[in-house]
């Protein structure tokens, strides 16, 4: 696979870029649900909303969401499995989404899954610290919407804002396969999308000066709106929707009861961004979207954990600090075949194919650089270094 790099090298005091991908997770070991948050634990409701939950069990390799009848919409608190990331980032997972036949599309309307951003509630007992008009939050997700076609719905929710939750759905083709990625960049949340062999597409930005610096980062399901819509709020919140309840206190309780998702997350990656020099200070909802995809598009910010460990165990260069010349070490003894360097301001200074392991960097200025080595169009390591 082909990976163009843009290197981020600042620093926050809670999640580094060298700590954010520890929030990696390839969905190949079930053991690791266990690093991930539940929303309906973490705030005490008391009603476990998904139906089924795993890794790698109900879907090898993927996490599998099946929700009961739920939704997220304005006071409405549906399925979240979450992890906590401060300061901007990148996250970016790749879902399909089935009715529960598995062979087509949901049959019940607003059935949609994928990522969301959302600000932290302080609620640990809802009956005493809930309170309406408390959501924010903003997620994309695919699935079925509103019409019985393939749909992205993306939704922004702000307390106090008019619409308290706005929605927009797309047709798309497929609900199959689409890589779906939030980034936080300063004050603005940034939605984007791809499916297989495509490039990265901008589809909504926003400007959230509202959301505090540490927020929840995860993955959502829901399912049956219009069955949802027939209670308050804070029931939906507080129970379980399904057949058990009896009586039922809908106000359509004659309408049946039809979740209908299942969705399946192929991986969770995490990665840290910084808004080039050229944006500084820009409008980020009306800046072309070519100049948003020049460091949150294309495969940098899918960095798998397989790299960063060959950052940190498969590739020496040395000496560090140099004036001129260094040696790469591969310590598995594969070969490589190019290298690529970047200066502090995320500059290409460098890209050439090579032959030998000594790099000489006697041309550049000095400072900070960081040296990307390259396999056949694969990146296998990453270095900074300094030049004296």
């Amino acid at each position: 696979m082909k990976i163009y790099y843009l290197l981020i090298i600042l620093f926050f005091p809670c999640c580094t870029w060298s700590q954010l991908h520890l929030l990696n997770d390839e969905f190949n070991n079930s053991n690791t649900l266990a690093n991930w948050q539940n929303i309906n634990q973490v705030e005490g409701w008391g009603a476990e909303q998904l139906e089924n939950l795993s890794i790698n069990i109900d879907a090898p390799g993927k996490l599998f969401l099946e929700p009961y009848t739920s939704a997220w919409f304005e006071d409405y608190r549906g399925t979240l499995i979450f992890k906590e990331v401060t300061g901007n980032f990148s996250f970016t997972t790749e879902v399909d989404v089935w009715n529960r036949d598995r062979n087509g599309i949901p049959s019940s309307a607003f059935s949609l899954a994928g990522p969301m951003i959302r600000s932290p509630r302080n609620i640990t007992n809802p009956i005493v610290d809930w309170t309406a008009n408390g959501e924010n939050y903003v997620f994309l997700a695919v699935g079925r919407a509103n019409d019985q076609v393939p749909q992205l719905e993306v939704k922004t929710t702000e307390a106090g804002a008019i619409p308290y939750s706005f929605l927009e759905m797309e047709q798309v083709a497929s609900t199959h396969n689409i890589q779906i990625r939030l980034a936080r960049v300063g004050q603005y949340i940034i939605c984007l999308y791809r499916f297989p062999g495509q490039s990265w597409i901008v589809h909504r930005r926003y400007h959230r000066p509202d959301m505090p610096n540490t927020l929840q980062i995860g993955l959502v399901a829901y399912t049956d709106w219009f069955k949802v819509e027939s209670y308050t709020p804070f029931f939906q919140n507080t129970h379980v929707l399904n057949n058990a309840l009896s009586p039922d206190p809908s106000t359509d309780p004659n309408r049946l009861f039809n979740p209908d998702i299942q969705a399946e997350f192929e991986f969770a990656r995490f990665t840290e961004v910084i808004i080039p020099p050229f944006l500084a200070n820009s409008n980020l909802t009306t800046v072309p979207d070519a100049d948003l995809l020049s460091f949150l598009g294309e495969d940098s910010q899918a960095v798998s954990i397989k790299n960063i460990k060959l950052v940190e165990a498969n590739i020496k260069l040395f000496p560090n600090p140099t004036k001129d010349r260094m040696q790469i070490e591969v310590l598995d003894g594969s070969t490589f075949d190019r290298v690529k360097i970047y200066n502090t301001l995320n500059q290409l200074v460098f890209d050439q194919k090579i032959d030998t392991d000594q790099l000489s960097i006697a041309h550049l200025d000095q400072g900070q650089y960081t040296i990307l080595i390259y396999a056949k169009d694969e990146m296998i390591g990453i270095h900074q270094v300094t030049k004296f």
